[in-house]
């Protein structure tokens, strides 16, 4: 795996979420703006381009080869090369631009789109601009925000696996106003973020693949809208910068290190893995014992604090190591999530544990569902969810689920947290 290859695999028996890290500081913020697509996809339009025939030639960097096919752009890319193509004579500020994205779902690679970029502008080695990427393992689709100033790299946002990314084709839009920058899939703000690295430059769209791979990238269907001058004073006066934060999961819920859970460590040095280590259970006293730097606590850490800790300590062994940290998710009924599971007592059809997934977002109904459903005597108007608040003390919450089913109230279909215990009362006929 090379420095911009993806870092999310599949593990036989499991999956493997990664977070790759560089050392490389995220960027300062304030409070966040939320999904502004409404708004920015009602400015006017400067550049609309179906790359027909006749369409303005876009000029490409010094490797690779783009031409017009069948109505698209398109390029190929092999052996680990990057390649990208500018818009020939608009210089991008303060702007919302979307393109759609196509890529085969078997092809193993990533590309996006480029803002802010100078014309000396190679991903991953040369010239600056900010990259918003959209990438696949061949099985699994993510996305990633890359800063490149002088062909220097910093990971606004690491490769995350989405929902809503389909097999094909992805509509990709950025919101570039000031030093805000938000990224979209198919509409949804995946993240946002602020950076005052770059002000100004091209247009552009970039591909990329991994080593012994080939893909075929297309590029279609560009709209450019240029934010009103009315809009950039209204956020000037209102001094509103977002976080730099996935949007996804909200605020950072990054699960933290325990006893139990299983870890996976890798060393990249230069694109290669030097340390491709096996899967490691934290110990009962908080430790994970790791090749050549032994045994390290983890008391207290996220992926993000131990991938940082580790390249310090790998710093010892090799020059400019990249760490890859990786929980793994046993596919077994009582295997234990990273993320927590709450409990589900009462008349259900087989009461006992449901974990939650990565993306957080267990909902009342999918836990019962993982506990196969009502038994015929549950009382469904008058679930009970106990939790407990940070003060300590617990908190009751009765639902009335059928309300869910009955009439569609949502609302109702609570969004469960870790230790979260429902019960499910008996009906009294």
């Amino acid at each position: 795996m090379t420095k911009h290859a993806i870092s999310l695999r599949l593990w036989a028996g499991g999956i493997l979420l990664s977070v790759l890290m560089t050392g490389c500081q995220a960027p300062r913020g304030g409070a966040p703006s939320g999904n502004q697509y409404a708004t920015a996809t009602s400015w006017p339009s400067s550049i609309s381009e179906a790359f027909d025939e006749g369409s303005a030639a876009w000029t490409p960097t010094a490797t690779g080869e783009w031409r017009l096919v069948e109505g698209r752009l398109e390029t190929v890319t092999r052996n680990d090369a990057a390649t990208a193509a500018l818009h020939p004579s608009t210089l991008v500020s303060n702007v919302f631009v979307e393109i759609e994205y196509i890529r085969e779902p078997a092809s193993v690679g990533a590309g996006g789109l480029a803002v802010r970029a100078t014309t000396n502008f190679n991903p991953w080695s040369a010239g600056s601009g900010y990259m918003f990427a959209l990438g696949s393992d061949g099985a699994v689709w993510h996305a990633a925000v890359f800063g490149q100033v002088e062909g220097a790299i910093k990971y606004l946002f690491p490769w995350t696996t989405l929902e809503g990314i389909g097999p094909g084709t992805n509509r990709l839009g950025v919101l570039a106003r000031g030093s805000e920058l938000q990224f979209y899939v198919n509409g949804a703000l995946v993240w946002e973020g602020r950076d005052e690295a770059l002000a100004s430059g091209s247009l552009g769209v970039f591909a990329t693949t991994s080593p012994d791979q080939e893909a075929t990238h297309r590029f279609d269907q560009v709209q450019l809208r240029q934010a009103p001058a009315a809009d950039l004073q209204k956020k000037k006066k209102s001094g509103d910068e977002p976080k730099n934060v996935a949007t996804s999961g909200g605020s950072d819920r990054s699960p933290l290190l325990r006893p139990g859970l299983m870890v996976r460590i890798s060393v990249l040095v230069s694109g290669r893995r030097e340390i491709d280590a096996d899967i490691r259970r934290v110990s009962d006293n908080h430790m994970l014992d790791l090749p050549l730097v032994g045994a390290i606590p983890v008391e207290g850490m996220t992926l993000q604090s131990l991938n940082e800790l580790l390249e310090k300590r790998y710093r010892e062994y090799f020059i400019n190591p990249q760490v890859v940290a990786d929980f793994v998710v046993e596919e077994r009924a009582d295997a234990m999530s990273p993320w927590g599971s709450v409990v589900v007592l009462g008349r259900v059809r087989t009461p006992g544990r449901v974990n939650i997934p990565p993306t957080q977002d267990l909902t009342l109904s999918a836990a019962i569902q993982g506990v196969g459903g009502f038994d015929t005597s549950a009382r469904t108007s008058a679930i009970r969810v106990t939790r407990r608040k940070p003060d300590g003390k617990n908190e009751r919450i009765t639902i009335d689920f059928t309300a869910v089913g009955a009439y569609g109230e949502l609302e109702n279909d609570l969004i469960l947290k870790p230790g979260d215990v429902i019960f499910v009362p008996e009906r009294i006929f």
